[in-house]
Order: C-alpha cells, then structure tokens, then sequence
C-alpha cells in the first residue's frame, strides 16, 4: 500500500475503533472488529465483520436494532475516513468468537480468508515507511 492508502486504513480503523467503542454499552456480548479489503482500497471493497462473543448475543443484537445500530456506525466510519458507499448492506457482516471455535478450531484467520475471499485484512499504519502488521481482530476492552 502507498502512503496515501496507509492514511486512509489508519482513518478507517481509528474510526471503526470509535465505533466500536459507541456501540459496546448498547450492544451485549459486541467484542471486536475485523476491518477488511478486496484488493485496493475502493469504498465498495470495504468489508467490516462485526465480531459477537457468541451466538445468542448476536442473535439478540439482530432482533433489538443492534445489527441497524452497526449498519449505521460502519457508514458513518466510512464517511469520517473519507470514503463512500451506495450500499452499507454488503459491506457489513456479523460473526462470533463461538462459531470461530466451533467450525474453525479458533483460527479467525483462516476463518475470515475462507467466509470473505478475496477480501483480506486491512493493513495499516502511520505512513511513515516503517512495517505495519496487518490488522487483526480490533478489540477496545
């Protein structure tokens, strides 16, 4: 990724972090993030996957408005980080750390590269020439 990318993935995770951060007094059992890309940084090719400690909670989450609290947080993110997308529906998507054990032994990894290819993991970092992990799953305790 150029310097400007980088710039942009550091706006969007700062911001998906705010998010987060919003969302978790009103949303039982939300726990982290997993900011994702297909290829270039094209607003259309964001993915957010949303992740739930387990499945009731996310359930719950759905039926009481959580799931459209999140639709809307997600936009907003994208907005502050400069970024536009006509349909927030396919770029937002839920999943839980029980699901993640239970069909993929724990491995997000792998999990995400199986359920979202060829969407992978954001990488960012200050655009200062130094190597940037790549994002893993953002968690605000």
């Amino acid at each position: 990724m150029n310097a400007e990318q980088l710039d942009t993935a550091d706006r969007l995770v700062a911001a998906l972090s705010r998010a987060l951060n919003t969302a978790r007094p009103e949303i039982v059992g939300l726990g982290s993030f997993v900011p994702m890309a297909e290829g270039y940084l094209e607003p259309s090719r964001i993915h957010v996957v949303w992740i739930f400690d387990q499945r009731e909670n996310l359930a719950a989450a759905l039926e009481n408005g959580g799931g459209r609290l999140l639709y809307q947080l997600t936009a907003t993110a994208l907005r502050e980080a400069r970024m536009q997308v006509d349909g927030i529906d396919v770029n937002v998507h839920f999943d839980t750390e029980e699901e993640c054990r239970h069909e993929s032994h724990g491995n997000w990894e792998s999990r995400l590269s199986l359920m979202h290819y060829p969407a992978r993991q954001l990488e960012c970092g200050a655009a200062d020439d130094k190597p940037h992990p790549m994002v893993t799953r953002v968690s605000l305790s």
